[in-house]
């Protein structure tokens, strides 16, 4: 919104009749409101996104439907003769870093013509050459500027690809300004590709389109721009698409700027810490936007069916969409400014977008998505926690190396090497890089806070800003979760003594913090002070974070810190007592509209110890995370729905994007703790050392479905079955990468499984709903697992003397002097198996008296209630004739 000429537009023109063309834009999405608001607020839009729509002509309206990276628009255009929807992503495939960093925009747009007549339709992308820009200046507000002059649009032409070049000849090389943008058609049969080379404004690229005046490719390069100015550019896409007919075409935008710096991104102070040029990642990869857009066309067909498949398998979920969305959205918080990647490879990144530097311990560490996603990224903010910026005397670093230190976030990112060990660390390879230093950490707690008892009441500093006194639950569920994952880790590192301890240590921690914390009439934790040392604390107020490491935990497949049914009974509290709205509610960020409900940070429905807590009116979706993930460990999914669904109103597209959470700034990194609601509704436990998997789904389990990342690759999970899967089939297919498992598990109660790899055999064992398999299976991108569960499968019924005997050898010929086994299946049921032995038949076979028909009846009744069948079912067998 800040910059003048960069939007789609429309032409269609019916054989023989006129042409309408029309700005793919729509009043409903802006309004003189959304501009009034300040530039912070989520809803606000520029000025100049409404005078565009005054002065070319919009459409009526547009439906979006988003599947995080991916958002589909279905234009509503009144008498259009053509439908047109555009498919806008930029490639995100898990577990591959490289091709989810690309600096690009894949635009897909898909034209059906419903009419009896051809029609001829000309899709345009705009795009200012904006080269030089200094990144703040609103560059609708007047029409020169500074930083503009010398600015180049150069069309270029390849086998594969029609587009624009911008660039900037007078930036310095080593400027931060310094790079390229290019707007690229992938070139098709059929489809003819010109290009506006050079407009000065944007009513001057509507002009040209609507003349009709983009001239074919080759097309030289413009002159460079005047001081002061810049120019537009514009490809455009021109087919005819017959009667009942359809036609895709593509543009590509992609960028290249290769000198990010330091105080731009971070601030001033990490000058002894980080270099002065941190350039990008994607500098190692290409030289300029062109290359870029080389890249993606070569690779289109593999990056988007893979983004594809990954959206259709994570949002196919068989999940409550409110809790899917809330989990699965999250990713566009990693992929915005708030995180980079730079040219050496350090994952860094702020708390929220352009607020509060760097790799903040105790917000970060409430998150999960990159160590189960990108595990490689989320081992390197370890190792600048434990290796880069570890000071020996307090341990991790609060941001990076510049001074420092809260417990929560010491103890996270303690809990988080283990959780990406999990994910990622199979043979234990990497944990030795950070695993001295993590035991000094430890140490330094266990030793400075720890009084001894497994409790730590000293001053705690913590993501709140403060320091708390006293016995807290808040601090003390970290604490657990953090000796349990260093002795899970100590075991990994053959080092059984410490492990010994620090289990032994976290079992005294749970009884005295149960002990001290739980008020049985609040129904809720507390924290231990008094009015002398509360100023702190919440004292008995009802904090969302009371039981903020059940989040960490959970995802470590460690369960609950404290009693299960205390904690049930906390969660419900939160739900119950700290959701709000507004009005009469006003957040302490400012962040509500009229209407708007969340939870906040804490209540006091017991009454307060002094002011309570400082940040008490604070909505932040980041700190309902474990929360919501809690209430799913619980199975407590109404409350966990609840929250989410007030969550997902926020955010549903009227005031806010549904992919932008705020907390201190926008897309706030704490919401990507979000992603370990998804594991929780999946009842997914993971640990690649061991090979194992788990599933407990806590919705629609007899016919589930979900996402599955382990380590090396992602794919999907499907169970189906009968109530209990006394029968049924456990499948996973890898779809990218490799995947290993030497044991599978399900909330089973069958009796027997088999296992199958892409149809062969695998030998296994099976007991109490897990499957062992003999050997470590290997599943390449392609393969599928099934196993199939039953349960007793056999009725050993001999009707040789039953008349019915007969009338089968009479239809089996095979059978005569022989036992045959004739297996029964039922879609409901697992198989039964009848036996049938064949005797030489008596000289007179007489016909059974209705006594024994009904006592062959019963027999159908109990057989039916055996195998959990229907009567229907086992009448199907027609064994009585």
């Amino acid at each position: 919104d800040d910059m003048p000429a960069n939007f789609f537009a429309v032409r269609a023109t019916p054989e023989g009749g006129a042409k309408q063309e029309f700005v793919l834009a729509t009043p409903q999405s802006y309004s003189s409101a959304n501009a009034a608001l300040p530039e912070e607020r989520e809803a606000h839009v520029s000025g100049h996104a409404i005078q565009r729509l005054q002065e070319l002509p919009g459409i009526k309206g547009l439906t979006v439907t988003g599947t995080y990276p991916i958002a589909t628009m279905s234009y509503d255009i009144p008498g259009f003769p053509v439908i047109v929807s555009l498919e806008a992503s930029s490639p995100l495939i898990p577990h591959d870093p490289k091709n989810s960093a690309l600096p690009c925009a894949i635009f897909n747009f898909a034209i059906h013509n419903p009419g009896t007549a051809a029609v001829t339709v000309d899709l345009l992308e705009s795009q200012m050459n904006f080269v030089g820009w200094d990144g703040q200046t609103d560059c609708t507000s007047a029409t020169t500027f500074p930083f503009w002059g010398g600015n180049v649009n150069t069309p270029f032409q390849t086998a594969a690809l029609s587009g624009i070049e911008f660039s900037n000849g007078k930036v310095a090389t080593d400027a931060e300004a310094f790079g390229t943008l290019a707007v690229a058609a992938i070139n098709q049969p059929g489809v003819k590709v010109s290009v506006i080379a050079s407009a000065a404004s944007e009513q001057a690229i509507w002009d040209a389109f609507t003349a009709s005046a983009a001239t074919p490719f080759p097309t030289p390069p413009c002159p460079a721009s005047p001081t002061g100015s810049s120019s537009a550019g514009a490809v455009q896409q021109s087919v005819t698409v017959p009667a009942g007919g359809s036609a895709t075409v593509s543009f590509l935008l992609a960028w290249h700027f290769p000198n990010r710096g330091r105080n731009s991104s971070v601030g001033g102070n990490y000058d002894q810490i980080l270099p002065a040029r941190l350039g990008n990642m994607y500098n190692n990869w290409f030289e300029d936007a062109t290359q870029v857009t080389a890249y993606v066309a070569a690779n289109m067909q593999n990056l988007m069916g893979l983004t594809r498949s990954y959206t259709a398998t994570v949002f196919g979920s068989s999940i409550p969409p409110e809790l899917l969305d809330t989990a699965a959205g999250r990713l566009a918080t990693m992929r915005s400014a708030t995180m980079f990647w730079t040219e050496a490879g350090l994952v860094l990144g702020t708390e929220g977008n352009g607020c509060c530097p760097l790799n903040c311990s105790h917000v970060y560490g409430y998150t999960t998505l990159l160590e189960r996603l990108y595990p490689e990224l989320a081992k390197d903010m370890r190792v600048s926690d434990f290796v880069r910026n570890f000071d020996p005397s307090t341990g991790v670093s609060m941001r990076f190396g510049t001074g420092g230190w809260a417990i929560d976030g010491a103890l996270a990112s303690v809990i988080k090497t283990y959780l990406v060990v999990r994910q990622s660390d199979p043979e234990a390879s990497w944990l030795p890089t950070v695993w001295a230093n993590l035991k000094v950490q430890m140490e330094i707690i266990a030793t400075k806070f720890d009084d001894g008892t497994g409790v730590i009441r000293v001053a705690q500093q913590n993501t709140y800003d403060t320091s708390m006194q006293g016995a807290n639950t808040f601090i003390g569920s970290y604490y657990v979760t953090a000796l349990r994952a260093t002795a899970a880790m100590a075991t990994l590192m053959q080092e059984p003594a410490l492990a010994a301890q620090y289990t032994a240590r976290a079992q005294e921690s749970i009884s005295n913090y149960e002990r001290i914390c739980w008020n049985q009439g609040y129904g809720y934790y507390t924290a231990d002070v008094t009015i002398k040392d509360c100023q702190n604390s919440y004292g008995p107020g009802c904090f969302v974070d009371q039981l903020c490491g059940i989040g960490l935990s959970s995802a470590c497949g460690l369960g609950h810190v404290f009693d299960p049914a205390h904690e049930a009974s906390a969660r419900h509290a939160i739900a119950a007592n700290n959701m709000v709205t507004c009005p009469p509610f006003h957040d302490l960020q400012k962040h509500f509209f009229d209407g708007d409900s969340g939870i906040t940070v804490c209540t006091y429905p017991n009454g307060k110890l002094g002011k309570g807590m400082m940040y008490d009116t604070l909505v932040s979706s980041g700190f309902t995370s474990p929360v919501m993930a809690g209430c799913v460990l619980d199975r407590n999914m109404t409350d966990a729905s609840t929250i989410a669904t007030a969550l997902r109103r926020r955010h549903d597209g009227r005031n806010r994007s549904p992919w932008n959470e705020p907390e201190c700034g926008l897309l706030y990194s704490r919401a990507m703790a979000h992603w370990n609601i998804f594991d929780q509704c999946c009842g997914h436990v993971y640990d690649s050392h061991a090979g194992s998997l788990s599933f407990d789904p806590r919705t629609s389990p007899t016919d589930f479905s979900c996402f599955v990342s382990l380590n090396g690759g992602w794919g999907q999970y499907i169970q189906k079955g009968n109530a209990g899967l006394t029968a049924g089939t456990l499948t996973i297919s890898c779809t990218f990468g490799s995947l290993q498992l030497n044991s599978l598990t399900a909330v089973s109660t069958a009796t027997s499984a088999t296992a199958t790899l892409d149809g062969k055999v695998v030998p296994s064992t099976f007991s109490k709903g897990t499957v062992h398999f003999s050997a470590t299976v290997a599943m390449a991108a392609g393969s599928t697992l099934t196993v199939t569960l039953s349960s007793p499968d056999s009725a050993m019924i001999d009707f040789s003397d039953n008349p019915e005997t007969a009338s089968c050898c009479a239809k089996n010929t095979s059978c005569c002097g022989s036992t045959v086994r004739q297996r029964v299946s039922s879609p409901k049921t697992a198989e039964v198996e009848v036996v049938v032995t064949e005797r030489a038949p008596p000289a007179e076979v007489p016909r059974p008296s209705w006594g024994v028909l009904l006592v062959l009846l019963c027999l159908v009744f109990v057989l039916g209630a055996r195998f959990g069948s229907t009567v229907e079912d086992m009448l199907w067998l027609d064994i009585v004739g």
